[in-house]
């Protein structure tokens, strides 16, 4: 696949949709931001010399083919890292329900215009979409990733909170969906409003059509940092959350601005650090204007019943 590099990009307005699944990403903001790898995934060519110049961007959303694999891979790669989760299982599941969810590429005619290299159609942009965790429970990956995440519940919340989350998880007749909403850092937040539309829509057409996508809850895993106190450690971190438990995520900031929203909608949080795990330039020694960043996730359970309050604030925030 090719390198993105570190290009200046726009992101324009209006965006055709091609793809037979009629997909809608509606409108997306113009962005000038530097194209820079996530945290935990290395770029091809970190030496490129940054590039002074505006080039206009075309997306289109489409649903998930084979081809795609290695893309949505790495994008899964920069949300669990170094997190034993198999990811080439869970980026099969994905494509294998290609009728719910969607992801962003450069437009064809796009590419054409300004780029010599054909494999930049193969790059993918961002993806969002749903599993059932629970009608998949017995997926390996479904498997790790919810041990994963009640181990971490574990030790960073209270024993009630733990209770409460297990329960939840796993109390019989409950239908929980893995919600991934995963991009390039720069891509601007309000592509998510629209591609979160599209995924509300597929999912109303799947449950039509008698299909398990009528969820209790959805789970969302986060990328989430603050500011690193200096002498603070994972150690210190995980001490403080046991004792201030799931409310208290104190300073973080959502990668991913439209999180934020879930997160208020949520009636179960917490914060695990992930920064030992990240190698990449982005983190390890994450950093904005030379003040050194310390990198989590951040784990939310939000009530399906809330999801359209979550778009009204999104189409209120983050529209064009």
């Amino acid at each position: 696949m090719a390198s993105h590099g570190k290009k200046r990009k726009t992101l324009t307005k209006n965006v055709e949709n091609t793809d037979p699944e009629e997909h809608d990403v509606g409108e997306i903001i113009e962005s000038d931001e530097e194209m820079v790898y996530e945290e935990g995934v290395d770029s091809e060519d970190d030496s490129d010399v940054e590039i002074n110049e505006e080039v206009q961007v075309e997306f289109e959303a489409h649903s998930p083919i084979d081809s795609d694999f290695d893309g949505i891979k790495r994008l899964l790669q920069q949300l669990f890292l170094k997190d034993h989760v198999n990811l080439s299982e869970l980026t099969e599941l994905i494509i294998s329900q290609n009728y719910v969810g969607s992801i962003i590429k450069q437009s064809v005619t796009d590419i054409a215009d300004d780029s010599d290299d054909d494999d930049d159609y193969d790059d993918i942009f961002g993806f969002t979409t749903v599993v059932n965790i629970s009608d998949k429970k017995d997926k390996d990956c479904v498997k790790q990733v919810t041990s994963l995440l009640l181990e971490k519940c574990s030790k960073c919340c209270r024993d009630s909170e733990v209770d409460k989350f297990q329960k939840m998880l796993s109390e019989e007749g409950r239908s929980i969906g893995l919600l991934l909403n995963e991009r390039f850092v720069n891509v601007p937040p309000q592509i998510a409003l629209p591609q979160y539309q599209s995924l509300q829509k597929d999912m109303n057409k799947a449950v039509k059509k008698g299909m398990k996508y009528d969820f209790d809850y959805l789970l969302r895993i986060c990328k989430t940092y603050q500011e690193a106190e200096e002498g603070q450690g994972e150690s210190s971190n995980k001490k403080k959350n046991k004792k201030s438990g799931t409310k208290n995520i104190g300073d973080l900031q959502f990668l991913n601005a439209e999180d934020e929203y879930f997160n208020k909608e949520a009636v179960v949080m917490f914060s695990y650090p992930v920064t030992e795990d990240s190698d990449s330039v982005l983190t390890g020694k994450w950093s904005f204007d030379d003040v050194a960043m310390k990198t989590y996730r951040t784990v939310l359970l939000i009530p399906t019943s809330k999801f359209n309050s979550v778009l009204a604030e999104m189409q209120q925030e983050l529209s064009v």
